[in-house]
């Protein structure tokens, strides 16, 4: 059975019954008006250079939001912008941790002692100043996107701004016990 546009009454309208100009196929529109923010906590701590070593930690804490993660990249046509695409940006990494150090090593012509035949002007010029550092960084993934696609390509949302997930309770929750695999999921979210 079909409507008198010549569609099946259990299908989802084309895009052009949604489009804000009748008639009109694309319009191309570039805006500009989009924006990103960062918020963090920075916390950092050094002990100078004492008896040959120095050492520092910085902790960061942070926040990435924004609406689009690329240059150029497409938004929705019909949605509400901050309601639809606003959330963490693809380059969020919220806690971050750097340890770093450095440790000056003994001169080296001095370990031979000051009378043997290595205390010279090259080997103090070789030996000496010699120093070993490091660093250790640790920070968490990069959100992860859902995504849905469908078999046949068939466009299930009846318009252009593409099929959404809706929560509709936690779907993470912890019961009492452990954290088991069938623990993990709330599958009666509806």
């Amino acid at each position: 059975m079909t409507n008198s546009f010549g569609c099946s009454k259990s299908a989802t309208l084309l895009d052009n019954f949604f489009r804000p100009y009748p008639g009109f196929n694309n319009i191309s529109m570039q805006d500009w008006g989009l924006t990103a923010n960062y918020n963090s906590m920075q916390m950092k701590v050094t002990r100078r250079f004492h008896n040959g070593i120095e050492f520092g930690l910085a902790y960061t804490f942070g926040r990435a939001m924004d609406y689009i993660d690329s240059y150029n990249g497409g938004g929705p046509l019909y949605q509400n912008l901050r309601a639809w695409e606003y959330g963490p940006a693809g380059w969020d990494l919220k806690p971050m941790l750097v340890v770093n150090c450095l440790y000056s090593l003994p001169r080296g012509s001095r370990m031979f002692g000051t009378n043997s035949g290595w205390d010279n002007p090259l080997t103090r010029s070789v030996l000496s100043g010699w120093q070993l550092g490091g660093f250790f960084t640790s920070y968490s993934g990069m959100p992860e996107g859902l995504s849905l696609k469908v078999s046949n390509g068939e466009n299930i949302s009846g318009g252009g701004d593409g099929a959404r997930f809706v929560m509709t309770c936690d779907p993470c929750h912890k019961t009492r016990g452990s954290w088991s695999f069938n623990e993990r999921f709330n599958l009666h979210c509806a």
